[in-house]
């Protein structure tokens, strides 16, 4: 039994492709790995010249089912890219307002609703394969259905970039807000 989520974006960036998972991932022998792959949309990667790419994150957290019943307690995983990669939304990107993408903003609405606030700002999307209420059974209960929306959220206080992630099942008719910076 497993949890995938994979993020797929189209943005520039510098530097080599490779990635580590830091921070502490396993809990009850759970296990997650971490996959990045990049590949440039014309030429080739190069550590001083920005190229727009291709990229696709997976992390991926397996359970030891049926040894246990639970998923718990709930990871914090941590993605740490080279120090020389730098993430830059294409200049005309716009940046998606917190009243249209954000912690406050109501986001109980299918995947193209709230593409609608922001259809500029899209960066990429992926898909999710979940755990419902922390439970790990291997017929069920999972959501195979999720999907994320990644969107352009400018920089954070610091001046580090930001992305705003919403994620939606129609197996919950739920909407959640995520976000991350590049730290």
């Amino acid at each position: 039994m497993k949890r995938l989520i994979a993020i797929a974006a189209s943005l520039a960036v510098t530097g080599a492709a490779a990635l580590s998972l830091a921070g502490p991932a396993n809990a009850a022998n759970e296990t997650a790995t971490v996959d990045l792959t990049m590949q440039a949309q014309s030429g080739t990667l190069s550590k001083t010249q920005r190229k727009a790419v291709n990229w696709r994150t997976a992390l991926e957290i397996k359970a030891p089912f049926p040894a246990s019943a639970k998923v718990q307690p709930t990871k914090n995983v941590r993605i740490t890219y080279p120090s020389d990669m730098t993430f830059n939304p294409k200049s005309n990107t716009p940046i998606c307002p917190d009243t249209a993408v954000g912690p406050n903003a109501n986001l109980n609405f299918e995947p193209n609703t709230v593409i609608a606030r922001c259809p500029n700002a899209v960066l990429g999307n992926g898909n999710a394969e979940l755990y419902l209420a922390g439970n790990q059974n291997g017929t069920g209960p999972t959501l195979t259905d999720p999907v994320l929306i990644v969107f352009n959220g400018g920089t954070d206080g610091a001046g580090r970039p930001k992305i705003k992630i919403y994620g939606y099942s129609a197996g919950t008719g739920v909407g959640i807000y995520m976000e991350g910076v590049l730290d």
